[in-house]
């Protein structure tokens, strides 16, 4: 529904696509400060994610090589540890 009607910009403000749209966003103030700021975040911290994802893509692959097993159990905890953190941060920012 959100996508029907309104467009989020880069700079986090919503432009409306519809007259629904511009009498929602106008009606409840959609284009607050506050609200611009989370959507900021929350468009960089997608980015940061998907970052984050390549990391624990490229450790895990490192785990499937690595022999030696107190490297395997350190990379198998940071692997955790970035799995976690994404998992927290996808909730958080509903992604």
């Amino acid at each position: 529904m959100y996508v029907e009607h309104f467009q989020e910009m880069p700079d986090g403000q919503l432009q409306p696509l519809n007259n629904c749209g511009r009498y929602t966003g106008g009606h409840i103030r959609l284009n607050r400060r506050d609200l611009l700021s989370w959507r900021r975040l929350r468009r960089q911290m997608a980015q940061d994610l998907q970052t984050l994802a390549r990391a624990a893509s490229r450790l895990e692959a490192r785990f499937a090589a690595e022999l030696d097993l107190c490297d395997q159990s350190q990379i198998r905890e940071e692997i955790k540890t970035l799995n976690d953190r994404i998992d927290r941060d996808r909730e958080r920012f509903s992604l």
